[in-house]
C-alpha cells in the first residue's frame, strides 16, 4: 500500500513541469511543486552538464569540467529546491518566480 502511494506521488511530481502554467501565473503551489521537483531531480544536473560540455568543448572537458560543474549545479539545484519547498507560502522573489534558471533540470538543453 505504501509503495503504491509513494509511486503515485513520484509520478505526480514528475508531471509537474508539464502542468506548469505561464511565467506570469506563478503561485505558491507552483513554487512548492518546483521545489519538490528540483529536490528529486537535482542529481540529473550531472549528466546534463556533461552533455553540455561535450557539445561545447569536447569529450575531455566533459569528463573533467563537466563532472565538476554537474556536481556543483546538482548541489545548487537541490538546495534551491529545498529553499523553494520550505518557503513556498512566501511570494519571494516577487510573484513566486523561480530561484534557479532553467526552472527544471530536464528542460531542453540550449546554448
Amino acid at each position: 500500500m505504501v509503495k503504491k502511494v509513494l509511486a503515485g506521488m513520484m509520478i505526480a511530481v514528475m508531471l509537474l513541469p508539464a502542468m506548469a502554467g505561464t511565467a506570469a501565473a506563478y503561485n505558491a503551489v507552483d513554487k512548492l511543486g518546483r521545489g519538490v521537483c528540483n529536490i528529486i531531480t537535482g542529481w540529473a544536473e550531472i549528466p546534463v552538464q556533461i552533455m553540455k560540455e561535450t557539445r561545447d568543448e569536447g569529450h575531455v572537458a566533459a569528463m573533467t569540467v563537466g563532472v565538476f560543474k554537474g556536481i556543483f549545479c546538482a548541489i545548487g539545484r537541490t538546495l534551491g529546491g529545498v529553499v523553494e519547498a520550505v518557503t513556498f507560502p512566501v511570494p519571494a522573489p516577487s510573484g513566486y518566480r523561480p530561484l534557479i534558471e532553467p526552472e527544471f533540470v530536464l528542460e531542453p538543453i540550449s546554448k
